[in-house]
């Protein structure tokens, strides 16, 4: 996978491993006399990248349907964000691409059923999780 060579890490069982070097990674699985080596891998992102908490308003919450989301901080940067809504079960309801554009974002829940539902905003430098009771 590299110039450098394998690094082994005997007697490893773990599903994940923490990755604390830029550089080329692939996994070998040993299962008594059969090995099976994955694809190569390069990382070259490792390092402290802050992903700020930005603010926002969400109201009305709990809510019918209808919820507005406002950014508390007019002048921060106006960029695209990550809209994600997920259910009380973990299922992605909803996924868009949206733009405070006018400072603001609408959003319609009524088509679901009530319950709570967790809204995450993201882009690359900042993360907003809100949840939101959605009532009828």
């Amino acid at each position: 996978c590299s110039a450098n060579g394998l690094v082994v890490l005997n007697n490893e069982t773990n599903d994940s491993i923490v990755i604390t070097t830029n550089g080329d990674y692939a996994v070998v699985i040993n299962n008594n006399n059969c090995s099976d080596t994955s694809d190569c891998v390069t990382v070259n992102n490792v390092g402290f990248r802050e992903n700020n908490q930005v603010s926002f308003k969400l109201f009305p919450n709990p809510t019918q349907g209808m919820v507005k989301v406002e950014r508390n901080n007019p002048a921060s940067p106006i960029g695209t964000y990550q809209l994600q809504i997920v259910d009380s079960q973990g299922r992605m309801i909803q996924k868009s691409k949206v733009n405070f554009q006018d400072g603001f974002i609408v959003f319609n829940l009524e088509d679901y059923p009530a319950g709570v539902y967790q809204l995450t905003l993201m882009n690359e430098y900042q993360i907003f999780h809100e949840k939101v009771s959605l009532v009828n």
